[in-house]
């Protein structure tokens, strides 16, 4: 019975499987292996209270999140609703709701510690730190520079061919076919506006490996041990197996930082620059879209899904514009009252926004 549902849920993710399959598992260890044609609501109560009581265990025995706890209840129930509509079965209908969780349990899974990720400045300034005096160096900064310019998961960044890659554009395409991306998704992510530093270090390398002869199947940011390989033919050169070499990569972008940041952060961060600059609901689809997202709460009931044209016309807006953020006014104006010292580390940003301001600059 769990192959064929192994069969069924072959839509899903590997990860969102193992995930399914370890809650079905720890259900059939509580329940002594028991068939489950012969579950019972008692069985599924029972589940349910070991669940609760495990959230008030420490770790070391075999205590789990509250979080964790709420999803295995889920996995579980979804499992059981699948198997009633089986030949056989069909009298398991009757666990429907069994498995849930109190809500005041579940509330408090819900809840979320504040997400940490850098302002956009605090980022510029630690890619600024990074080395660049060999081939590896530029690489690591350009991985870095990509997650804030694409705002791509780690995973499918690091999976990026060069010929998904279009600097004259400002485009990066995520392929679901052939990357490692979330659930498969395929889409087009145009280059975020305010992530001009990044940009260049990105271009940058993609100049420098085009000269090299990088094809465009190969690998965008090639492993340590194939970067030799560039320009010398041959099969294409593959990407990276993990994705920890990201991982690495920002450990050592923040190592000078009071803060060390994740790399999932720079999605946190570019999320956050989009609460500043998007202030209509168009806007804010065509950000949430950019983000591989496919709903966004507000836009989705007045726009519905926003096409892929249209999402180029917002984000071509972005870049026409002169008008500022919230954050960015503020700044202004502290430069021009002269509430900023000049050894600030947003002075000369500052300075450059007072500017634009001057010529005629006005707050979205």
């Amino acid at each position: 019975m769990l192959h064929q549902w192994q069969g069924w849920a072959g839509r899903f993710a590997k990860q969102t499987r193992a995930a399914h399959m370890a809650a079905i598992r720890d259900f059939e260890k509580h329940l002594n292996g028991k068939v489950f044609a012969q579950i019972t609501p008692e069985d599924a109560a029972f589940y349910r209270e070991e669940l609760m009581d495990r959230s008030r265990k420490p770790k070391e025995d075999g205590g789990l999140s509250r979080s964790t706890l709420t999803h295995r209840a889920s996995y579980v129930a979804a499992f059981f609703e699948w198997l009633s509509k089986q030949p056989g079965h069909r009298h398991l209908a009757k666990l429907d709701g069994w498995f849930d969780l109190p809500k005041g349990f579940r509330a408090k899974a819900d809840e979320k510690p504040a997400k940490q990720y850098p302002m956009l400045e605090e980022a510029e300034r630690a890619l600024a730190t990074m080395r660049r005096s060999t081939l590896k160096d530029r690489r690591d900064r350009a991985i870095f520079a990509a997650a804030f310019v694409t705002g791509l998961r780690e995973d499918a960044l690091i999976t990026l061919r060069r010929k998904y890659i279009d600097p004259m554009a400002r485009t990066a395409r995520q392929v679901g076919a052939v990357m490692r991306a979330k659930n498969g998704k395929s889409y087009v992510a145009h280059w975020f506006p305010r992530t001009d530093a990044f940009q260049e270090v990105l271009c940058e390398w993609v100049r420098e490996v085009d000269a090299l002869g990088l094809r465009g199947d190969d690998a965008l940011f090639p492993p340590h041990g194939e970067l030799v390989r560039i320009g010398r033919g041959g099969a294409a050169i593959p990407p990276m197996k993990t994705a920890s070499a990201v991982d690495t990569v920002f450990k050592e972008a923040w190592k000078h930082s009071a803060e060390t940041y994740t790399p999932h952060s720079a999605r946190h961060t570019l999320a956050r620059l989009g609460d500043s600059l998007c202030l209509t609901p168009e806007k804010r689809k065509a950000w949430s879209q950019n983000l591989g997202h496919e709903t966004e709460t507000i836009t989705e009931q007045h726009y519905g899904k926003m096409s892929p044209a249209e999402q180029a016309e917002v984000f071509e807006g972005f870049d026409n514009e002169t008008s500022f953020s919230v954050d960015e006014m503020q700044l202004a104006l502290d430069y021009l009252s002269r509430r900023l010292p000049s050894n600030s580390p947003h002075y000369e940003k500052a300075r450059d926004l007072a500017r634009r301001y001057e010529d005629g600059g006005t707050m979205r």
